[in-house]
């Protein structure tokens, strides 16, 4: 892990700038070289983002154990932040780890005040979704000019982002969009606890809308707003970069299966590695394991009837994305420069294709798909469900 004397402080970004982007203070640097390098090599030559401070929504409620009945003592500023930046750059690295285009996030050490921070490559061409046109993003989504956000969006859900604004969002050199800035994913077990974050199949069909699943800021269709003094709400706004006619799209439709194939296949030990690669606490990794796996099964029961999804599944796309992914994981490297161990696993990311594809296709009967009601975001989403609900949903039995 580096240390903030491991670099070199270029600027720091202005906020009034930003446009409200950012509420936290960020410092552009570079890599120190190493004592052994003889040249300058171009790493040392790459632009990183390092966050400082955190801005927070009024109903985080930081605890010593999320689910603990037994204790209601809180961390303390320093270990909620630490807690805070582990949980972050593991969001941000399993977005990295389902979408290639996306940049790498590494802890930082600040030495001086014994704490961690983020730090984050520069994303190539980075313009934020923010400053787009709206009607140039509307129609890039549907043309194909603008791609990947079906992929961000079911990676948010999986990971329970809740600050999915547009400001949170950017495009690179190539046009692709990149999600960023991931301090408010895995929401219930990091200070928002008593919302309802389930996904339900009406989530999936509604995509990029959300029918459900309760967030802060959701794109340009949920805004966190104030209304009224220190205090703040998500309330639906009338949506302007998005139209309805993105949901149903074939562009669109192929990024959220092929999103949702790459999660449901996933083996549940390499998950478990995978967070083991990034969090040093045991108590961090399995706290944030169990969560995950439990929304890949939400995900996973979200799909299983989705006409859409169980089309992909039969398709030689589908074929493809398996052999092809577990390609890519065997090249994925984490913090340290460290592989996953893909001679364990691929073999059964491959199966649990043949399996999914054998049990969706062969054996269970569609049903009807999920009509809505005129509106796509339920009263259930707009109040936030009580708690007992949220437990009951999530104490399901798991999918596989």
């Amino acid at each position: 892990m580096r240390s903030t004397m491991d670099l070199v402080e270029i600027d720091e970004l202005d906020k009034t700038k930003s446009n409200g982007r950012f509420a936290h203070k960020v410092i552009r640097v570079r890599k120190k070289p190493r004592k052994a390098s003889r040249r300058l090599k171009q790493k040392y030559q790459n632009l990183w983002y390092l966050k400082i401070d955190k801005d927070t929504f009024e109903d985080y409620t930081p605890l010593s154990d999320s689910d603990s009945e037994q204790t209601d003592l809180k961390l303390s500023a320093e270990e909620a932040a630490d807690k805070n930046a582990v949980f972050e750059v593991v969001a941000q690295e399993f977005f990295r780890l389902f979408i290639p285009s996306h940049p790498k996030t590494r802890l930082v050490l600040d030495t001086e005040n014994d704490i961690h921070y983020i730090m984050s490559k520069h994303v190539p061409g980075y313009r934020a979704l923010d400053t787009v046109n709206k009607d140039e993003l509307r129609e890039g989504i549907k043309n194909g000019m603008f791609t990947g956000l079906g992929d961000v969006l079911v990676i948010a859900l999986l990971l329970n982002e809740i600050d999915l604004k547009f400001g949170n969002l950017c495009l690179n050199e190539h046009n692709q969009i990149i999600k960023i800035d991931g301090d408010r994913c895995f929401a219930r077990i990091n200070g928002f606890k008593n919302k309802n974050y389930y996904i339900t199949e009406a989530d999936i069909v509604s995509l990029p809308f959300i029918y459900d699943y309760f967030a802060y800021n959701w794109l340009d269709l949920i805004l966190h707003e104030p209304v009224g003094l220190h205090k703040q709400k998500a309330i639906r706004s009338e949506p302007r970069s998005i139209d309805v006619e993105i949901s149903s799209h074939p562009r669109f439709r192929a990024e959220v299966n092929r999103a949702l194939l790459k999660v449901i296949l996933l083996p549940d030990d390499l998950i478990g590695d995978f967070i083991a690669s990034y969090a040093d606490l045991d108590s961090d990794i399995a706290e944030i394991y169990e969560e995950v796996l439990d929304r890949k099964s939400q995900l996973f029961k979200a799909a299983v009837y989705n006409q859409s999804f169980r089309r992909y599944l039969s398709s030689m796309e589908a074929v493809k994305l398996a052999h092809d992914y577990a390609e890519y994981l065997k090249k994925f490297k984490t913090t340290g420069k460290h592989t996953l161990p893909m001679d364990k696993y691929e073999k059964e990311i491959i199966h649990n294709y043949l399996d999914l594809r054998a049990r969706l296709v062969n054996e269970v009967k569609p049903r009807r798909s999920v009509r809505f009601k005129g509106t796509l975001f339920s009263e259930k989403a707009r109040t936030g469900s009580c708690k007992e609900d949220i437990s009951a949903k999530q104490n399901k039995t798991p999918g596989p």
